[in-house]
Formats: structure tokens, C-alpha cells, sequence
């Protein structure tokens, strides 16, 4: 939101409600598929998809204090359905805005319009960095990946997430996750305590990942806002 401040000529935002929602548990289907629009000041949401046939929940996407959501609602459009946006990491706090506010804040600047459309690319770019990664490399890859993603939008370095959390993140499974993260607590790159995540060495884990993590991050600092660690 500075970022969008930044490049408008009007310093107030539109009338907002201050969210506060629990991590792990989905938001309403009404905010989601009705005509607001969250934007993040604390915390991280993953959208995800759920098997109708299986049951089984995959992430396909992560937002945090760089963005907005659902995306849907900024392109006039809807989310298909069996769809789940879920807070992770803690508490997330937002702003609510009505969606018809949002759009008429922003009215006819073509700044902000810009910004848009490169925060939409930026999007474009980490999904397809994600589809990557999820069909070219393993699960300790995917780990180190997920874990730079969200300390990029964590205050600190310690990230409140479980085995289970991570698995799902990831379309793995927990006991192969905790193998795995043990394995990157003795390379030295993370440190593990109950129901948390402590990151010590990002520059190993980015060399872990390779070429899935970092495109999208350094596009969102080159043409939006700084970001990430």
C-alpha cells in the first residue's frame, strides 16, 4: 500500500476495516468471493486448491506484506471455486476495503495502473517459479524455497510454521519434510524449535533452491517497492 501511496496524489486511503484473523483458519467465502479487498499490513495468506476427488490441499500461491487480495477482485473477476485462502504464520492484520471504494480511489491515474499491472506480473513470474520448482526439483529444494518466500514477508527470522504447514505448502508429506528440514538444521541453514522455524543462512538456502527463487523477488524491487531480506 506505500507503494501504491507513493505514486497517487492523494494521501488518504479509501474507508477501511481493521482485520485481525487466525492462521490456519480459511477465510469466509463471502470476502473471498464477494467485493472486498484485503490489503496486508502483517502476516502471510496461501491460496489453495482442494482435491474434490482425494481431499488433499496444495498451495498455489502466497501473498504478504508486498500485495493484495484476491487478485480476482482488482480484474473484476471471480475466483473458481474450491478455493481456500488461509492465514499463515500468525495473526494476519489488514485493511478490508469495499472493492467499488478501492477502484474509485484509484480512478484514472495511470501511475497506479501501472503498478498494477507489474504487481500482477510480479504474481505471474512466482507462479511461474513455483510450477518450476514443484516439477524440477525435490522436496529439501522446495523446502529451502518456501522458507526464503515466507521470511521475504516476516518481520524477523523466525518463522511460526509447522512440519505440517510446510508440507502442505510444498504437496509433500510431513514425515518427509521433517527428515528434510532436519537435514537443513545440520547444513547449518536453519535452526528448528516447536512450531517454529529459526532461518540463519539465507544465501545457503538460496543456493539450495537455485535458479526457482529470486526472479520474481528482484522484479517486485526493481519496478514496485523494496522487498524481501
Amino acid at each position: 500500500m506505500g507503494a501504491i501511496l507513493a505514486a497517487t496524489d492523494k494521501n488518504l486511503i479509501p474507508p477501511a476495516k481493521q482485520v485481525a484473523l487466525p492462521a490456519g483458519v480459511p477465510i469466509n467465502d463471502e470476502f473471498i468471493y464477494g467485493e472486498h479487498i484485503f490489503v496486508i499490513e502483517e502476516g502471510v495468506v496461501g491460496t489453495f486448491v482442494k482435491s474434490r476427488k482425494s481431499g488433499r490441499v496444495s498451495e498455489v500461491g502466497m501473498i504478504g506484506i508486498e500485495g493484495m487480495f484476491p487478485l480476482g477482485s482488482l480484474l473484476r473477476l471471480q475466483l473458481p471455486t474450491d478455493y481456500l485462502v488461509v492465514p499463515q504464520l500468525g495473526i494476519l492484520k489488514a485493511h478490508l476495503i469495499e472493492r467499488s471504494l478501492f477502484l474509485d480511489w484509484v480512478g484514472d491515474s495511470e501511475q497506479v495502473r501501472r503498478l498494477f499491472d507489474q504487481y500482477l506480473y510480479f504474481q505471474l513470474i512466482e507462479k511461474n517459479s513455483t510450477i518450476a520448482c514443484m516439477d524440477q526439483q525435490g522436496v529439501e529444494e522446495r523446502i529451502s524455497r518456501v522458507l526464503l518466500m515466507c521470511h521475504d514477508r516476516t518481520f524477523g527470522d523466525i518463522l511460526t510454521i509447522t512440519h505440517e504447514d510446510v508440507a502442505q505448502m510444498i504437496s509433500s508429506y510431513r514425515p518427509t519434510v521433517t527428515n528434510c528440514v532436519h537435514n537443513l538444521e545440520d547444513q547449518g541453514a536453519i535452526k528448528l524449535s516447536r512450531g517454529q522455524i529459526e532461518i540463519l543462512n539465507r544465501d545457503l538456502l538460496k543456493d539450495i533452491c537455485g535458479h526457482t527463487y529470486g526472479y520474481a523477488e528482484r522484479f517486485y524491487r526493481d519496478n514496485i517497492a523494496p522487498f524481501g531480506k
